[in-house]
């Protein structure tokens, strides 16, 4: 029967729209604290003012959704047989902004493991998939000319399944590759190990709440395609990306607090390391920071300075004890 179980679908989008937009509230309040915080350079600003302007149009164009259902066509059921035109540019921006928090973290994955190129190649891959399984499935919505039995045609269950699949897989590995990394860095600090351990918090919270949206999406559309349970998920999917991506960049402004804060270095770390009697030592992406080495024959100031690691080998910074700091600061570096 045409038509069949689309009730439960438009009630799906009226949650929907009313959830996202509380989301898009989270993202304005976010992304204040972003513009008074941020001291990143101009290329990951204008990335993130990109994201915002696409989802303050997403918001816009699921307004607009939620007006022709509920308010324009408001008690005619002939229209909840149809899709409104708007939605396939509402499918659309959830795509780009999905792709493009992606490839931010395939960047973060690159920078931690350069050594390691083909796991950055492997998660690319997986986003460009994602980014392809969605054009695919807007071109079907478009060729259904606002039929809405096209949300359960054999090649659009395809298409989305195929496509959010890639992308749980793609959040997945994304998780386990930042993770891996926090999670095994060795380090002489406590302080460094802290830090460490909140990275790797945020990183696995992140990685979770993605990844549980993006599966609950795939089960439910599969399960009930007609259902409301989808279409709520659909529309905050975006939103989700948006906020999680900016509560982790908003949160290094205190993880650098911390990160900067004079350390005290024992006689022993700097023994174990081979760093003893040495004036000056290079960490990767830190900035300026003071710091206490304690000797047991005087007490000065020495002072860390930004370089590469490739710059910190004569010092003999390959010890793993240091890996630590390289990591920490290239995680709440200034992007």
């Amino acid at each position: 029967m045409p038509g069949e179980g689309a009730p439960n679908t438009v009630n799906g989008m009226f949650w929907g729209v009313l959830i996202s937009t509380a989301l898009f509230g989270i993202n304005i309040v976010q992304g204040w604290i972003y513009i008074n915080t941020n001291e990143d350079k101009w290329p990951l600003r204008l990335f993130v003012t990109l994201l915002f302007g696409i989802d303050i149009a997403l918001t816009a164009i699921c307004s607009k959704i939620a007006h022709y259902y509920f308010i324009k066509n408001f008690g005619n059921p002939i229209v909840l047989v149809d899709l409104d035109a708007t939605l396939n540019a509402e499918f659309g921006l959830i795509i780009v902004i999905v792709f493009l928090v992606q490839v931010y973290f395939v960047g973060r994955v690159y920078m931690l493991h350069r050594d390691r190129v083909w796991i950055s190649v492997v998660i690319a891959m997986g986003t460009v998939g994602t980014f392809v399984c969605g054009i695919i499935s807007m071109n079907d919505i478009a060729k259904g000319k606002g039929d809405i039995r096209t949300l359960v045609s054999t090649q659009m269950r395809i298409a989305l399944g195929v496509d959010h699949a890639l992308a749980t897989l793609t959040d997945i590995f994304t998780t386990i590759a930042l993770s891996w990394t926090f999670s095994t860095t060795r380090t002489t600090f406590k302080r460094t190990r802290a830090l460490l351990q909140k990275l790797l918090l945020y990183t696995v919270t992140r990685g979770l709440f993605v990844t549980i949206i993006q599966l609950a999406f795939l089960v439910t559309y599969q399960a009930q395609p007609f259902g409301a349970s989808w279409v709520v998920l659909h529309f905050c999917l975006g939103k989700v990306y948006m906020v999680t991506m900016i509560t982790m960049l908003n949160s290094r402004a205190s993880l650098r607090l911390e990160f900067d804060d004079p350390l005290e270095i024992t006689p022993s770390a700097f023994v174990e390391s081979g760093l003893a009697n040495r004036s000056k030592i290079r960490f990767a992406g830190l900035q300026d920071i003071s710091v206490v080495k304690t000797d047991t024959r005087t007490t000065d100031k020495d002072k860390f300075t930004t370089g590469s690691r490739k710059s910190n080998e004569p010092y003999g910074m390959k010890n793993s004890h240091y890996i630590g700091e390289e990591v920490a600061a290239s995680c709440v570096s200034r992007g």
